[in-house]
């Protein structure tokens, strides 16, 4: 905010500059900018004022992406081994899923996406809605109709 001081400045230069007529009508364009009747000429705006840090940034040093992140490839399981593995610890293998009577049934074209073990080794998760599955042999949690779409984004 601008002291009584500053505007004084302001006023007294104005004043040299201009003689009395042209005065006049600079305090009568003043007069239509404080009316709002001039679209020409707007006061400023004191937003910056009353929001100092808006829209402050800075920009990362890094280099932005120029090509696609390389996935990290995630180590796959084979159920037989580790259907051998638990035998081989507990003495006993694991078994299929035995279903109650009015349990939800997975898919039979559904697989395991981390150890690739048939629908026989495989729970719905999540009740009615079948979205969801768990794996008996790994014990993962994966989607049961992954859709896939295609991006056009470059990254």
């Amino acid at each position: 905010m601008q002291t009584i001081a500053s505007i004084t400045r302001i006023v007294r230069w104005v004043c040299k500059q201009l003689n009395f007529d042209e005065l006049l009508v600079a305090i009568t364009i003043f007069l239509e900018v404080i009316n709002n009747q001039r679209d020409d000429i707007k006061p400023r705006c004191n937003f910056r004022d009353n929001h100092p840090n808006y829209r402050k940034f800075t920009v990362d040093s890094l280099v932005p992406l120029i090509e696609a992140p390389l996935k990290k490839a995630v180590p796959e399981a084979d159920f037989k081994r580790l259907l051998i593995e638990y035998r081989h610890k507990n003495g006993n293998g694991i078994k299929p899923v035995r279903r109650h009577k009015n349990s939800q049934v997975p898919p039979p074209y559904a697989r395991c996406e981390h150890c690739n073990a048939p629908a026989v080794y495989l729970y719905v998760n999540d009740g009615r809605r079948q979205n969801q599955l768990r794996c008996k042999v790994c014990n993962t949690l994966f989607p049961s109709h992954r859709i896939r779409k295609e991006s056009k984004t470059s990254y």
